[in-house]
């Protein structure tokens, strides 16, 4: 089994949008609207095909923006969403 410290992964995110602010970075724009999305079973599964969903930015970001705005309460599903953004860019600041 492979382990990550939740530290790690923290300390990895606030360097990446150190990074950004350092570059002046204040927002993205997504020329897709959608992308493909696997369950996470399926992601892991390598004896199989996955079945293909389809994912939205434009409601991943939607509701990101909400649970900010309306102080939601933060639930370990928009995971998903905001793993398929950080993918999205980055492929973008790949490039």
């Amino acid at each position: 089994m492979i382990k990550i410290e939740v530290e790690i992964l923290k300390k990895i995110i606030e360097n990446f949008f150190d990074k950004l602010e350092r570059e002046n970075t204040k927002h993205f724009y997504f020329e897709d609207k959608y992308y493909w999305s696997i369950s996470e079973k399926e992601f892991t599964n390598m004896t199989e095909h996955p079945k293909c969903l389809v994912g939205s930015f434009e409601d991943d970001i939607d509701f990101l923006n909400l649970i900010i705005k309306e102080e939601v309460d933060l639930d370990y599903l928009e995971l998903e969403g905001l793993s398929a953004i950080l993918k999205y860019l980055s492929g973008k600041l790949t490039r």
